[in-house]
């Protein structure tokens, strides 16, 4: 509408009196809201899970073709941050990031994106040191966010690439991340008190090892309350999946040397320093962890 006012002419989602149009402003103001309205009960009768897009289309009369992927990508970004998959998120964003870097304009449609498109986005990232791996992330992301769109009616399914484009090709050859029974058996032998600064960083793999491979972000959220006796209870985040864990001696002498510097935590290891901390700020706090201990 591109209405514009001073400061004391516009109060409580009015215009006041001080504005000379403020009737006619006003008018207008209160056709738009049950405009708005009137979209949000059509929604809701149809039961339709309505996002901020999807309003967005309805209201200004927006057609599919004009939604843009870098919007869509936001909106998953966010919904995903909301909802606690902070790990999803970021590997949305780093996609959409990579992306930018690739075309020319940020008014990039889902139908822009052909089997073509792929290919030389493809081309793209190899140039820029990706492997077969790095590549089926980002590929795989892409994919994810079409589907969205399209279940959403944002995008078309005659025009969807990934029929053709096949991400499968990438698989190449597994790097093997996996210590031997050697390598472990070495590190079991590391006087860790000749080097104090990495003490954390030893604890937390030991811990970690002998409670199965428990994830990293399982260990940061382990309160004191979930060890019982002489297992381990807790709930992995990413599956929600429960778990036991019967204590070995190792994880023992790890809960004794963190019990012996409690400072009134409920957590058992000193990472998380806020109760009230957000999917977010655990998220920055569990790389900040992480890249501090490679670092050491």
């Amino acid at each position: 509408m591109g209405f514009r006012c001073e400061f004391e002419e516009f109060e409580n989602e009015r215009f006041t009196k001080k504005h000379k149009l403020h009737k006619k402003r006003n008018l207008i103001l209160s056709e738009q809201v049950l405009k708005a309205l009137s979209i949000i009960d059509n929604f809701e009768a149809s039961k339709i899970n309505f996002s901020l897009i999807e309003f967005e289309n309805k209201f200004i009369g927006k057609t599919k073709d004009d939604v843009l992927v870098f919007d869509f990508f936001d909106e998953i970004i966010e919904d995903k941050v909301k909802s606690g998959k902070t790990g999803n998120a970021r590997v949305y964003k780093d996609t959409k990031n990579s992306l930018l870097k690739f075309v020319t304009t940020k008014n990039l449609r889902f139908h822009d994106v052909s089997v073509t498109f792929l290919e030389k986005y493809e081309v793209h990232l190899r140039e820029n040191n990706n492997n077969d791996g790095g590549i089926a992330v980002k590929m795989r992301q892409l994919r994810a966010l079409y589907n969205d769109a399209l279940n959403r009616g944002i995008a078309k399914e005659e025009f969807y690439p990934f029929k053709k484009y096949k991400i499968s090709k990438l698989k190449g050859k597994a790097t093997k991340r996996a210590l031997t029974i050697d390598e472990v058996k070495r590190f079991l032998k590391i006087n860790i008190s000749e080097y104090p600064h990495l003490q954390n960083s030893f604890n937390y793999f030991l811990f970690s090892y002998y409670c199965r491979g428990m994830n990293f972000i399982d260990l940061m959220k382990l309160k004191w309350s979930n060890i019982r006796g002489e297992n381990i209870f807790y709930t992995r985040s990413k599956t929600n999946k429960q778990f036991v864990i019967k204590i070995l001696e190792p994880v023992s002498k790890v809960l004794n040397h963190f019990r012996g510097l409690q400072n009134n935590s409920h957590y058992v290891f000193p990472i998380i320093l806020n109760e009230n901390i957000t999917p977010t700020q655990l998220e920055n706090r569990k790389l900040k962890t992480l890249k501090s201990s490679i670092k050491t």
